[in-house]
């Protein structure tokens, strides 16, 4: 074993550790067709997809009313079907190049939503949170603010200190993602992340969502017990 090879193992195996994040611009790749894509940032204007106030996740009669989500349980317009069939299916294909290949038997749960921050609104930035009811978490951006705020901020689970209390070398606490359109990104649920706030001119428009793979003969869907975890991306 080389020199190198042997620094980092004597450091401690966790600065090689790596977390799967995957990234790919679905409009570019042609995956999300354009018109497909406009059609949904004109949806994302609905009135009926105003996010409710940050007191309301506080509120367990109101968790569930922050963020509409009988969008897309049960959608009827056919973009909004094609969009989630779209999503859930890079899901599926990241679980089964980071986790297993084939997927075991399972019952499959998505939860997603549409998330508007408006401009100069610094209330609607959500803070640092989990989705530890889902498997992996997602977000689509439909229309990203030009000036890069609105950004996403990933912490690393690792944080910044190695076996031994020495404190990893160069190393940042959190990533910061500043999108594009068109853009998915996917990660699992224990990553801690929040938004910055959106100080651009035009609305912040993403689909959030969460995907459980659970075992088929659990009676109860994690997200009935933990509502809690609607927070936002």
């Amino acid at each position: 074993m080389s020199s190198d090879q042997r620094s980092p193992l004597d450091y401690g195996m966790n600065r090689l550790w790596s977390t799967p994040i995957r990234l790919r611009n679905l409009l570019q790749e042609g995956i999300v067709e354009p018109e497909l894509h406009e059609w949904l940032e004109n949806f994302a204007d609905s009135a009926e997809l105003v996010s409710g106030p940050l007191d309301y996740l506080r509120d367990p009669s109101k968790r569930y009313s922050r963020y509409d989500l009988s969008v897309f349980a049960s959608p009827q317009q056919p973009e909004l079907i094609r969009i989630k069939s779209i999503l859930v299916a890079q899901a599926d294909q990241y679980v089964r190049d980071e986790i297993v290949d084939p997927l075991p038997a399972h019952d499959k749960y998505v939860v997603s939503w549409f998330v508007i921050q408006h401009p100069q609104n610094a209330e609607e930035a959500p803070a640092p949170h989990y989705h530890e009811s889902g498997d992996v978490a997602m977000v689509y951006y439909l229309t990203p603010p030009s000036n890069r705020s609105g950004s996403l901020v990933m912490f690393d689970p690792r944080g910044t200190v190695a076996r031994g209390g020495r404190a990893l070398p160069l190393h940042k606490a959190f990533v910061e993602f500043f999108p594009r359109r068109g853009d998915l990104i996917i990660f699992p649920r224990y990553i801690k992340h929040s938004t910055t706030p959106n100080t651009g001119a035009t609305k912040r428009k993403v689909i959030a969502g969460i995907v459980a793979y659970d075992d088929p003969h659990r009676s109860r869907f994690r997200y009935e017990a933990q509502a809690e975890d609607l927070c936002c991306i």
